[in-house]
């Protein structure tokens, strides 16, 4: 029937009797793209002034186990991961990998 079109689409979602759709990225996703952006407008505000060359890559690996242990651990089935320990560890690692990209830019530009 007409009523039932739309009703089976990939993204129409009906849980605990709420109908809804899919958000496109998850709130790790989503908190790691922020945390992207928050990294390049630190950097751009203070970045230029108060380093002068990166820091060390062992930094950036460490801001990236977080989200590692927190996703392997899920996939694994060792723990269900909550939303606001997707967005903590997805920020975290968006921050220090964000902040690694403009700076790596930063220095390649001012070598020009």
């Amino acid at each position: 029937s007409r009523s039932q079109i739309g009703r089976n689409r990939a993204e129409h979602v009906v849980r605990d009797g709420m109908e809804g759709y899919k958000f496109g990225v998850c709130s790790r996703d989503l908190f790691m793209y922020f945390g992207l952006m928050l990294a390049a407008l630190a950097f751009l505000v203070v970045g230029g002034r108060v380093l002068k060359r990166s820091p060390h890559i062992a930094y950036a690996i460490v801001g990236i186990v977080p989200m590692g242990v927190d996703g392997m651990g899920q996939l694994l089935g060792l723990w269900e991961s909550t939303n606001i320990m997707r967005a903590a560890t997805g920020l975290i690692a968006g921050a220090t990998v964000g902040f690694y990209i403009v700076m790596l830019l930063y220095e390649i530009l001012k070598g020009r």
